[in-house]
């Protein structure tokens, strides 16, 4: 499984209320497709407001039998 998100030099963008955050990627905002008009006003959000070097990223995701059965 391949998932988005947006990095920047401090961590994952995250999108809240009144624009976005820069945290980790355990608080990140996910996207399952690259939305334009989403990720362009979070990126303008960002650039706006001092965060630096904002690129897509893409996760990939592997799935493997279990780690531990309970």
């Amino acid at each position: 499984m391949n998932l988005f998100v947006l990095k920047c030099d401090s961590g994952y963008l995250k999108k809240v209320p009144n624009g976005c955050q820069c945290l980790s990627i355990e608080q990140a905002t996910v996207f399952n497709q690259p939305n334009e008009g989403e990720i362009e006003y979070l990126v303008g959000y960002g650039n706006n407001n001092g965060l630096k070097n904002i690129r897509l990223a893409e996760l990939s995701i592997f799935e493997k039998d279990y780690v531990r059965k309970f």
